[in-house]
């Protein structure tokens, strides 16, 4: 890991940029983009793809109140490190269905609400015990979700923040923010460290921000760009760099790793978070998807389709290209680094 440097943090877009000018283990395949976003485009145009998509997803609340928004909160506050060692998933049941990775966290939170535990009011989970969340996340195969303790400490301080700043709801921050994603990004990472996700690449301060984008990001998706979710600058927000979309940007072709990073990732070396094979998958990431989300915005514009087109709405489509495409993604690895930012 480089040392951190006194000079002025990148926002995630210029870090992506940067990192992938000086990136030495993942190369951006700069001439693949064009077909690539031509035949995202297609699919994208196909199924009518827009915000709208993301309250179509069944786990998803479909009521647009305040407590939608502490529901968004809570989600994306432990929306992270759902991996385990080896081949097997966290799994749990909710309504006869078992559900996985991040679809387990929304089902657990559900299937907690409905049992009367009130684990979206700050007020209720300032104080939840880690035999609480233990319950909570109860699995259905006999598997624990990662950081149990970490994600109770992250709901302890983050209702406690809550609870004494904002009168009980993260929807009171959201009102202060004058509709403007840059000051509701400066007011988070000013008030819940663990939403500040930061590092240091090339002597040089940069920031990837995956927690903080894809909470303002699922409140403007579920509020359809009204009420809580009218963001004036939303195509602000990058991609969130995490570690499926990668997949999928190796699986299309506009990203690949070099012999060292691949064959270490192909026997499952964990990367150290903040390494620098870590963030240069990371930064290429958002890199290529500014590039891809510029084409397909251009396409959209010609056809006069799609009129959502930014790095939000792609960065959806490719996380969702990737849980539909699991025999595909066997071909890819994915890179691992435990972590509560992803």
């Amino acid at each position: 890991m480089n040392s951190v440097v006194a000079e002025e943090r990148l926002s995630p877009r210029q870090s992506g940029e940067f990192i992938a000018k000086h990136s030495k283990h993942v190369t951006v395949l700069h001439d693949n983009i064009p077909d690539a976003a031509q035949i995202i485009y297609e699919r994208m145009k196909k199924g009518n793809y827009s915000k709208s998509t993301w309250k179509s997803w069944p786990l998803h609340p479909k009521e647009l109140t305040r407590e939608t928004v502490d529901w968004i909160f809570v989600i994306d506050s432990l929306n992270f490190s759902f991996w385990l060692p080896g081949d097997k998933q966290f799994q749990l049941e909710y309504e006869g269905k078992v559900y996985e990775d991040y679809e387990a966290l929304c089902a657990a939170i559900n299937r907690a609400l409905k049992e009367g535990i009130q684990i979206t009011t700050p007020s209720y989970y300032k104080d939840v015990s880690l035999d609480t969340l233990k319950h909570i996340f109860r699995s259905s195969n006999h598997t624990t979700l990662p950081l149990l303790e970490e994600r109770t400490k992250i709901l302890n301080e983050n209702g406690t923040i809550l609870n004494n700043k904002y009168n009980n709801s993260f929807s009171n921050l959201i009102s202060l923010c004058d509709n403007e994603i840059v000051k509701a990004i400066q007011l988070i990472e000013g008030n819940f460290p663990t939403f500040c996700d930061f590092g240091s690449y090339s002597n040089q301060a940069v920031s990837f921000s995956k927690r903080v984008q894809i909470l303002l990001a699922d409140i403007w998706a579920c509020f359809e760009g009204d009420t809580f979710g009218s963001f004036k600058d939303v195509n602000t927000l990058t991609m969130f760099p995490d570690y499926r979309v990668p997949q999928t940007l190796l699986a299309i072709n506009v990203m690949e790793y070099s012999t060292t990073l691949m064959n270490k990732l192909k026997t499952g070396i964990e990367l150290d978070h903040n390494s620098d094979q870590e963030m240069e998958i990371r930064g290429c990431s958002i890199h290529v998807v500014e590039l891809l989300q510029q084409k397909i915005k251009s396409l959209a514009e010609i056809d006069n389709k799609l009129v959502d087109i930014n790095s939000v709405i792609v960065d959806f489509y490719l996380w969702d290209y990737a849980t539909q495409s699991a025999e595909l993604m066997t071909q890819y690895p994915e890179h691992r680094t435990r972590s509560i930012f992803y």
